[in-house]
Order: structure tokens, then sequence, then C-alpha cells
């Protein structure tokens, strides 16, 4: 039989629930799945499901994307169930194993099931795909307070990214990919980027809010830099998560002062470290 049933849309917010306990171990899963359920128009592009060890929600989750030929898996087990979710990776046939993927914000103890399962699976593991170092997670709850005086300079106002701007903003992401372009898009259609413009309408800065409900994309026309644009747009699109009731969610490279130190200015806290994991199996 099947280890991992798929959890309907109906008992996602069940779901949720269980992620709020042991806070903050489950800060990246509850995002995830919160912003799935806030903005049900992302699924389908994404083909994002859930699937969970015989399908009971207390085990924690196994959630997949799918666009083009990128696929991308998320593993959130709760606390206590890591070897109820590594026998299951092990035994599924839900996750193909043969083809390439990407394990996103696996936990210290997510890469212990991999670890224990890659050679009876016969896959090779690359962490961060790019031989980077750790990646922390920065959080701001959703109870913090507003930023105050978070004001637009002189001929500039703050939008949802234009589509005639969305080849420009994506040039500029550091992990921009062949399908990076059709995911602004969608991110942008569901009113997740902000924008600072020039009254002729030119972007100066840019941050998005990305399918697993993390702040992402921030950055700043150079001939713009030392202005205060990034931090502004930062702000300004955390207050409006947080009027919504989110949790604020960002990841910084070990080693990227500049994204460690806004954070901190932001009043985030570090709240640990997570892996990307490149999937291949073996020749």
């Amino acid at each position: 039989m099947e280890p991992l049933q798929e959890i309907h849309r109906d008992q996602w917010p069940q779901l949720l629930k269980i992620f709020e306990q042991d806070w903050p171990l489950n800060v990246v899963a509850y995002c995830i799945l919160d912003t799935q359920i806030s903005n049900p128009e992302l699924s389908t592009p994404f083909k994002f499901r859930i699937y969970a060890p015989d399908g009971n929600l207390e085990y924690g989750m196994i959630a997949m994307i799918e666009m083009f030929t990128y696929k991308e898996v998320t593993i959130h087990p709760t606390k206590g169930s890591r070897k109820i979710i590594e026998k299951a990776l092990l035994e599924t046939n839900v996750i193909n194993w043969s083809q390439e993927f990407y394990i996103s914000a696996a936990s210290d103890e997510v890469v212990q099931c991999l670890e224990n399962i890659k050679d009876r699976k016969g896959i090779t593991l690359s962490y961060n795909n790019t031989n980077e170092p750790p990646t922390y997670m920065q959080m701001l709850n959703n109870d913090a307070n507003l930023y105050e005086n978070v004001s637009c300079p002189s001929n500039t106002y703050v939008g949802s990214l234009k589509p005639e701007d969305i080849e420009i903003v994506d040039q500029c992401w550091t992990y921009h990919s062949a399908f990076s372009h059709r995911v602004l898009k969608i991110l942008m259609e569901n009113d997740l980027t902000y924008v600072l413009y020039s009254y002729e309408n030119k972007p100066l800065a840019w941050i998005v809010i990305n399918e697993f409900g993390a702040l992402s994309r921030l950055f700043c026309i150079e001939e713009q830099r030392g202005k205060g644009y990034g931090e502004l747009i930062a702000k300004y699109a955390v207050n409006e998560w947080l009027k919504k009731g989110k949790v604020a969610l960002g990841f910084t490279i070990d080693g990227n002062y500049k994204a460690e130190n806004l954070f901190r200015k932001l009043n985030f806290e570090n709240v640990g470290t997570v892996y990307w994991v490149k999937v291949n199996k073996n020749k």
C-alpha cells in the first residue's frame, strides 16, 4: 500500500493548526500552507499537492510542486515523526526518485532522513545547489508592530509589478532560470509583488512574496542604491503582510551580511538553518 496519501484542501486548515505547535520549529511549513490556503489560485499553476504518511496530519506533510520539467519537494515532519517520514520516503512511489528534483528548506532533521535513505534509493544529494553555505530562516511573528513612517519619497509610489516590467525584474534575480519568468508572472497575478516606481513608471526597487510565503527577490536598481529604497520596499511589503495576519519569513545565506543586517534592522529573528538539496539518481 502506498504510504503517502494525498491530503485534500478541506483538511489544510486543520494541518495549519498542527504546524502552529512547537513554534517556531514549523514556521516554514506554516508559511507554505498559509500562503496556499490564502491564495488558492497559486495551487493550480504550481500543481501544488500535499501528502502525509497514511494520510495522518499529525505526522506533518510532504508537499510537491511541479512546473514544466521543474519539480520541487518540501518535507516537514512534526515533532517525533521523523522515523515515520523517513520510512514513507523510502517506500513511496509518489516521489519519482529517478528524476532530478529539489528539496527546499530542508531542516537538519530532514537532511538526516535523506542521508539515511540515499544509498537504498540509489540517489546523490547535493546541498545548496551552488555549493553555498547553510541558509538562515528569518522570522517576524504576525503580532509584531507595524513599521512607522513608511512613506514614499517624492515622485515615487508603490504598486504591484506591471506586466511590461516582468522581464527586467526577473533578469535581476540571482536564481533566474527558464521557469522563473513564469513564476514571477503568477506571483504578480496573485498580488504578491511590491515595486517602488518613479512617476515615470520606472521600477526602482522591488520585493515579492513567493509561492511558499517567503520574502524573495529584494533588489534595488544599481543607480538608485544608497537612498534606502530597498529597506523601504521591504518594510512596505512586510507591513502589508502583517496587516493580513501573516507571519513574515525570509532566508539569508551565511556570509550575506548586508541581507542579515537588514533583517536585524527590521526586527526579524534568526530561527535556525535549512538547506536546499538537489536530488539525482546515481548513474
